[in-house]
């Protein structure tokens, strides 16, 4: 152990340090001495007479190093401890009623480390970043994607650092960052801290939290895939292939969980194919059901990559997507599918829709579907 580097680089540091050779003190830092005078009597008796890893004495925790006849003894700061309970005490009911902890943790981070900005980001696919939570002074703003190589946390992904640090013309921390990988060891994406507030927690406390998150999302985002892996799949209605009404509601509580946490509004469009009945008197059962595997043919390929499509039932289709003005551009859609079955069938088809979001459900998954089949049956009554 190379003590003279070893002590003037603790010499200044804020939390006490000693070191001792056999039973004596051989040296201590400035925050060692001023320490109570029983304090220091107890630290110097624990570092040579004891094998213990750590001691709590008087609010703060100690940690013993030893090397041949040298023990170093370094006090871990109360702050980080308390910081790092107060992180897992807000994050983990959050994990637990489903949310993201690349989206959560910007927040938690910035307001309980008082940083001014904060982000988590996702590694997604062709060498891109999602800026998944993206937290600026009291609030979140749209998140982004970037390629690696614009993200000043670039470094995390091609060099062997999973911690980073860039200070600022005075040497200042400008940001922080911290990777998090795997239970694997693959890069999952970052945490990353911007611009400290007057009052920010230290940079070894701050350190301290971020590394703690990376490792409680690494231990999270493992067993929730292991947890989704060992979830035997939703089952699929045999005619037409859909998701069914188990999957529909399984998918409207995820939506009432993202709409309570985030705030994200979806819509909801339910479907029903008019005269059925009539198609299957007139032309028979056979028929009846290649029209209700044609529908839903037509209608999967006229969703988008996030839509969601379920059979509720009989005649009638659900559409899941994500609130964004659509209603107008699914009734043409809807209209392009009743031409087309027009056509195949050489008679004319219709069918009805009635489409309600969450947010005038008021979060209710259930009342949203009441709603949306309220306007559907209007809808029909018109025709």
């Amino acid at each position: 152990m190379k003590t003279t580097a070893l002590t003037r680089l603790l010499e200044n540091a804020s939390t006490p340090a000693l070191l001792a050779k056999d039973d004596n003190l051989k040296w201590h830092n400035t925050a060692f001495a001023a320490l109570p005078e029983s304090t220091r009597e107890t630290l110097i008796d624990w570092a040579g007479n004891s094998h213990d890893p750590h001691l709590m004495l008087d609010g703060l925790l100690f940690e013993r190093l030893a090397s041949d006849d040298r023990t170093l003894v370094l006090s871990l700061s109360a702050t980080s401890i308390h910081l790092q309970q107060t992180l897992i005490t807000q994050l983990l009911p959050l994990l637990k009623q489903g949310s993201d902890p690349f989206y959560v943790l910007p927040e938690l981070l910035a307001k309980l480390l008082r940083w001014q900005h904060a982000t988590g980001c996702k590694l997604g696919a062709g060498d891109k970043l999602i800026t998944v939570g993206d937290y600026r002074e009291g609030q979140y703003i749209t998140p982004t994607t970037e390629p690696i190589a614009s993200n000043p946390a670039a470094r995390l992904y091609s060099k062997n650092e999973t911690a980073a640090l860039l200070p600022d013309q005075n040497g200042e921390p400008a940001w922080l960052a911290q990777r998090i990988d795997s239970p694997e060891g693959q890069p999952l994406g970052h945490l990353m801290l911007c611009q400290p507030g007057d009052t920010a927690a230290s940079l070894a406390d701050c350190t301290r939290v971020l590394k703690l998150c990376a490792d409680l999302a690494s231990a999270w985002l493992g067993e929730s895939a292991t947890q989704e892996a060992q979830t035997p799949p939703l089952p699929q209605d045999k005619l037409t292939q859909l998701s069914t009404r188990d999957a529909l509601d399984s998918a409207l509580k995820q939506c009432e969980q993202l709409y309570s946490r985030q705030g994200h509004d979806f819509e909801l469009a339910m479907i029903d194919i008019d005269g059925l009945s009539a198609i299957n008197n007139g032309l028979g059962q056979r028929t009846g059901d290649e029209v209700l595997k044609e529908f839903a043919h037509l209608l999967q390929h006229t969703c988008r990559s996030s839509d969601q499509l379920f059979r509720f039932g009989g005649d009638e289709f659900v559409v899941l997507f994500h609130q964004d003005d659509l209603a107008p551009a699914f009734e043409q859609r809807l209209e392009r599918i009743n031409s087309k079955m027009s056509k195949q069938l050489g008679q004319p088809f219709h069918s009805s829709h009635g489409v309600a979001t969450l947010s005038e459900a008021r979060g209710s998954g259930d009342e949203l579907l009441l709603l949306a089949d309220s306007r559907l049956r209007k809808a029909k009554n018109h025709n």
